[in-house]
């Protein structure tokens, strides 16, 4: 559903069905606005990180977005959360400390774990247990 900053019934189910496939982690898309990281499993799925390149300036939610930057090493995956602005359809990593501020707080919601919520707000970043083919 576009511009709803919540995943709904059918995100969900077919994340999660992603990840009891075998996916490590899930990115999804199209709301046009961040919404809310879940952890399943011990998988993150992200059900939408806002607009990267888009000219919707009708709202601050659509012109910020997240990137996710993920490392492997060993038998822990990093995870990098980078937020970025949209100007004339042109992004740019966000500076200013309360929008990253505001953006990471979307990011967050009542199925991410407390422990990663709050590695996520304080740091930008959160790290699990790597599995599967990107475990070493």
């Amino acid at each position: 559903d576009e511009y709803v900053y919540v995943a709904n019934a059918v995100q969900t189910r077919a994340d999660r069905a992603f990840i009891d496939a075998g996916a490590d982690v899930v990115i999804g898309t199209h709301p046009h606005v961040v919404q809310p990281l879940e952890i399943y499993k011990g998988r993150p799925i992200f059900y939408s990180l806002g607009n990267f390149m888009f000219d919707q300036d009708f709202s601050w939610e659509t012109t910020h977005a997240i990137l996710v930057r993920a490392s492997v090493v060993e038998d822990e995956t990093s995870y990098e959360i980078i937020p970025v602005a949209i100007e004339k359809a042109e992004s740019s990593v966000v500076e200013d400390e309360s929008e990253v501020k505001r953006l990471r707080s979307m990011l967050v919601g009542s199925s991410t774990p407390p422990a990663i919520a709050e590695e996520i707000l304080s740091t930008g970043s959160f790290t699990i247990e790597a599995r599967g083919i990107l475990a070493k």
